[in-house]
This record gives structure tokens, sequence and C-alpha cells, in this order.
């Protein structure tokens, strides 16, 4: 009969070896959506290796990451810490950890930790300078024709773009700029880091654009008409930024 030491040590072996099939199973993803099936099926691993920026070369779109709004609890972080147990010391030595004190302290949380993302993101926005603004444009794989008045005219709108760039980080946003200014911590604009959303209109219904710090932001200007680094304009701004990643 074997002792109770025994006993458990056999059970934290299989309590082990569960959690390993069970972080296999989401590094290793779901079979890529097909064009006619929903494009934002699960693929924990491919976000969470985007938070990280362990994956520096592509910089592409996996369109099976998940929609990681403000509701969906998708944050690859919190879902590794979930399933394997990581600590947050651990996830600090990786640059990831974040600020949770100051999380909490805002409305909502950012949804991804680590300045590698920022820096994802913001080059993933820059590879489309030049890109012609385009009203209803702009998904997370790329710029798209627009609506109205654009139809046809292949760009990005102001959300579109801030939707493509944010997918570098894992991240789905919604399309509206109004839906961005609700998904992730508000900050006061004073406080406002590299990386953060500014908005500008009634609840951010009028423009959206990242800010990159010292004065200056990239957007999809309808008044440039193209996507651009821009002065930082205050006319009009909402008196929050958001931050969809911290560090």
């Amino acid at each position: 009969m074997r002792s109770l030491k025994a006993q458990g040590l056999f059970l934290l072996r299989a309590a082990i070896a569960a959690s390993i099939a069970v972080a296999l199973t989401l590094f290793m993803g779901v079979p890529r959506a097909t064009a006619d099936e929903n494009p934002v099926a699960p693929n924990v691993g491919g976000a969470f290796l985007n938070a990280l920026g362990l994956n520096p070369s592509g910089g592409d779109w996996d369109n099976t990451l998940p929609f990681a709004g403000p509701s969906q609890g998708a944050d690859p972080t919190k879902i590794m810490n979930g399933v394997m147990g990581v600590g947050q010391s651990a996830l600090g030595a990786l640059g990831i950890g974040g600020n949770r004190s100051a999380a909490a302290a805002g409305q909502g949380r950012p949804l991804v930790y680590g300045r590698a993302a920022v820096e994802r993101v913001i080059q993933r926005g820059g590879t489309q300078m030049g890109v012609p603004y385009s009203w209803g444009g702009g998904t997370v794989r790329g710029p798209s024709g627009g609506v109205d008045y654009d139809a046809g005219k292949v760009g990005y709108d102001c959300s579109g773009f801030t939707m493509f760039s944010y997918a570098a980080a894992g991240v789905k946003l919604p399309k509206y700029s109004g839906d961005q200014y609700n998904a992730g911590m508000k900050v006061p604009v004073s406080q406002a880091k590299r990386g953060d959303l500014l908005f500008y209109g009634p609840g951010g219904s009028q423009h959206v654009v990242i800010y990159l710090g010292n004065g200056q932001m990239l957007e999809a200007s309808g008044s440039a008409e193209k996507v651009t680094v821009s002065p930082v304009r205050t006319g009009g701004m909402t008196p929050y930024a958001v931050r969809i990643i911290a560090w």
C-alpha cells in the first residue's frame, strides 16, 4: 500500500502532466480558420508569444488570435497564469508583469503587458506610412475599402488603423473609436505613455491616434489623407488617454 507521501507525489506529477498537456494545446493553437469561418478563433499560444515580443521577424497578424476586448478576459498573460500557475515574480523576470495596482486604480485594465508589445504595435503601424485615408477602411489584416463617399477607396480610417496596429500585440480592438475608448484603462492625458491611445470628440467618437511620446502621434489622418506622424493636437481631445498595453 502506498504511503501518503507517495500518493501525494503521484498526484503532483499527474497535475503537472495535465498542465503541460493543456499548455501544449494552447501553444499549438487550433487549425487556422478558413475564409468562411470566424476569423478570430482562439489561438492563445500565438497571442502569448506576440505579447512577449518573441516573434519579431514576421509581424503579420495571425487571424486565429482571440478577440481581446475588455469583457472577454482574453489577456494572454492572464490565460497562461490560470493554466500553468505562473507566479507574478516569474512574469516580472520576463518583463511582462505590468503594474497591477495601477490597473486596478483606473477604469478598466490594460489588455497586454510589456514594453516589447508597445514597440511591436508602433512598428507595425509605421509600415503603413503613406497609405491613403479611407473612411470605414482597415481591418486587422490591413487596408480595405471604405464606405459611403470612400467606397472602393482602399486604406484606413483612424480606428481601422489602430485596430490593425494593435493586432501586432495579439489584441483585436473594436472597430469604432468610441468603443476603443472603453477598451482599456483610462489615464489622464498628462500621464499618457508611448503606445497609449489618444481620442477626440465626445466619448472618443471622432478620432483616435497612437501616442508616440515627445509630442508626436501616429494616425490615419483625414486632413492629411494618409497614415502619418503628426504633432499632438489638443483641441477636442478627451480628458483621458486609454492604455491597452501596460509597461
